[in-house]
């Protein structure tokens, strides 16, 4: 009984350290600002995207659109030691749901890409 318990507790440790390792073996989007289906009161001035390795600069794009229509951005940054990468909107954006679609590879060089769906919905005044 006792080797049972040992021997799934030891596979149950190995398993755990492989999901681990590979997590971070993939190239995956981390976090967001905007969040993922936030609804925001006032425009943001940047959108930024990290990742669980750095981004690769010559494959790293953001774009961004309203509805169907193209929104314009600034230049895409990567930040390798903060593992992001960031555009900044070239005028405020407005009222509205947007899509920001980007593309980016981590140290294996896969090209992945997603998309983070936010809102920008004003506060009405009282």
């Amino acid at each position: 009984m006792r080797r049972n318990v040992f021997a799934t507790l030891l596979c149950a440790l190995f398993l755990g350290a492989v999901n681990q390792a590979s997590e971070t073996l993939h190239f995956s989007l981390v976090r967001a600002v905007p969040a993922q289906d936030q609804t925001l009161e006032a425009a943001p001035v940047r959108l930024q995207l990290w990742f669980s390795q750095a981004p690769a600069a010559a494959v790293s794009q953001i774009t961004l659109k309203r509805g169907t229509a193209d929104v314009a951005l600034g230049k895409t940054v990567v930040i390798s030691k903060d593992k992001s990468l960031y555009a900044d909107p070239a005028k405020p954006l407005e009222a509205g749901a947007y899509t920001l679609t980007w593309r980016a590879a981590g140290d294996d060089g896969h090209v992945m890409s997603g998309d983070v769906k936010f809102s920008i919905v004003p506060k009405t005044p009282r």
